[in-house]
């Protein structure tokens, strides 16, 4: 969930040491999937306040026995260089992608995809809207898949990575970067929770109907697969 409490004045530095220690190629029994879902648009107010009124059980759930970090610090409000931090571990103005456009990642510091790569993983962009390969943010992994924003989770887009998730034979160990675009404006809420039993706005039921979808994709992922959702 979104976030730690932390805040310096210091240039950040990119945290590779930990991650550069993942068991090597011959160790494959040892090595969990990764599944780092990043939900464009998420606020811990509506999903965790006292206010909220979606109906989340899977997300729920997944609380209650996760570790839960409820305060986030962001590095900016846009989408694309939140993730160029979110991958290299610093700030813009080290990364240089300071906007939603015109900038390009560089060749700097190794991105989370490559230390994964690096340690065999089967890494796998699913990304939307603005995180167009053009930025640069797909060095490193081995598939980086762009979508139209309008392939939502309820569309064949979802249908179809469900399969390939469930495949017995797809490759492992994964580290999937999953980013999904539902509770964007315009919100999307299938007719099936559009209804007050599942919020009192758009916002809370394209929310819940993202729960379930969101449970699923665990599931697939398996019992032993590291799941972390932010936004």
């Amino acid at each position: 969930f979104p976030g730690v409490r932390a805040c310096s004045c210091r240039p950040w530095r990119p945290r590779t040491a930990r991650l550069l220690e993942l068991p090597k190629m011959g160790e494959r029994s040892e090595r969990r999937d990764v599944v780092l879902i990043v939900v464009d648009c998420l606020r811990a107010d509506r999903l965790l306040g006292p206010s909220r009124t979606c109906r989340t059980p899977r997300l729920d759930a997944l609380a209650t026995r996760a570790t839960c970090l409820t305060s986030v610090f962001a590095e900016n409000s846009l989408t694309t260089p939140s993730f160029a931090s979110l991958l290299t571990g610093l700030h813009q103005a080290h990364h240089g992608v300071l906007g939603m456009v015109g900038a390009r990642l560089g060749d700097g510091p190794p991105t989370l995809a490559e230390v994964f790569t690096a340690a065999g993983y089967h890494t796998v962009a699913e990304v939307t809207g603005p995180l167009h390969p053009l930025i640069g943010l797909d060095r490193g992994f081995v598939e980086y898949r762009f979508r139209p924003h309008r392939d939502y989770h309820f569309t064949g887009w979802g249908v179809e990575l469900m399969a390939r998730l469930r495949d017995p034979g797809r490759a492992r160990p994964l580290f999937l970067l999953l980013h999904l675009w539902e509770l964007h404006v315009p919100r999307q809420v299938p007719p099936a929770f559009d209804a007050p039993a599942f919020g009192s706005t758009s916002y809370d039921r394209a929310l819940s109907a993202l729960d379930s979808f969101l449970g699923e994709v665990a599931e697939a992922a398996g019992p032993q697969a590291v799941v972390i959702v932010t936004g």
